[in-house]
């Protein structure tokens, strides 16, 4: 999961992705890190599919601490009423 979390801090902006994706020098004066998103720019919805799959590894846990929070208001509901009617 942290690597998914790395990759998706990686994304570039609409002008970073441009610069890289135009680029005509000679591929090798590019830094390793500027390499990899060049050559991950060329997978169709790279980005977009990295976002997806970390939103899979965590849905689990986000439904558990939904169902965590929604349970607490209810509770807070519970006692709000009795409150109310005494």
């Amino acid at each position: 999961m942290q690597q998914l979390e790395a990759l998706v801090k990686m994304v570039p902006t609409k002008e970073e992705e441009g610069k890289l994706f135009n680029y005509k020098g000679n591929i090798n004066e590019l830094g390793s890190a500027e390499k990899f998103v060049r050559a991950v720019l060329g997978v169709p919805f790279a980005f977009q599919r990295v976002e997806t799959m970390l939103y899979k590894e965590t849905f689990d846990d986000e439904v558990v601490h939904l169902r965590n929070s929604f349970s607490m208001l209810e509770v807070s509901d519970h006692a709000n009423k009795i409150s109310a009617s005494i």
